[in-house]
């Protein structure tokens, strides 16, 4: 990342996504919706019944974590780029 232009350019494109396509309600929206589609359609029970899971996790506690993990990497991110 040692080029001036090219950090510039990933920095615009990075800030322009995370006021729109990746912003954190789009990106929370995103695993909802998927979650929701898999469970509509049985996706979610079928995958219990196929393989091995945890009893102590659940699947809401999933889509929660991966949500929560998504908002706090593209936090991160917007960190490390916002320093450019």
């Amino acid at each position: 990342m040692e080029d001036r232009v090219f950090r510039q350019a990933v920095k615009t494109r990075w800030t322009n996504l995370r006021s729109t396509t990746l912003s954190n309600g789009n990106l929370q929206k995103l695993v909802s919706d998927t979650s929701r589609y898999l469970q509509d359609n049985n996706a979610v029970t079928r995958n219990y019944a196929k393989w091995e899971v945890s009893a102590d996790r659940t699947y809401d506690q999933s889509v929660l974590d991966l949500q929560n993990f998504l908002s706090q990497r593209a936090n991160w991110m917007d960190g490390k780029i916002g320093a450019f």
